[in-house]
């Protein structure tokens, strides 16, 4: 019997669970990194390095500044979920700092689309 390693090496339709896990792994770091650009956008967040980034840096132990760490917090979840990923993270960290769960976007677990009821005699109709 051989082993997997060995399989992988000799059997090209068997990719290596360690290169697997490495390119899931840098899938999801750029998503993070892509999420927090969005964010950012959406919420008009000042560039890095700048003086208002400085200044909102400067206040983020203020009771604006945790504010505003919040309002960016939710804006996350709610992209995230919307996009399909997974936002128990964000959450867990939404609840660790003091967000109330009331406070969470509504996350509806699946979106129902309604059906159209369709005329049954326009539906033969053809001229």
């Amino acid at each position: 019997m051989t082993s997997t390693s060995e399989q992988t090496a000799t059997d090209p339709t068997v990719v290596a669970e360690d290169l697997v896990a490495d390119a899931a792994e840098a899938i999801r770091e750029k998503l993070d990194q892509w999420l927090d650009r969005v964010v950012d956008r959406i919420l008009a967040a000042p560039a890095p390095g700048t003086a208002a980034w400085q200044a909102a840096w400067r206040d983020r132990d203020t009771p604006t500044g945790r504010a505003a760490q919040h309002r960016r917090l939710l804006t996350r979840i709610a992209v995230a979920h919307r996009a399909g990923i997974d936002t128990t993270p964000d959450i867990r960290t939404a609840l660790s700092v003091g967000i109330a769960p009331r406070d969470l976007p509504a996350l509806p677990r699946t979106a129902r689309r309604t059906r159209r009821s369709i005329d049954t005699e326009a539906q033969y109709t053809i001229f």
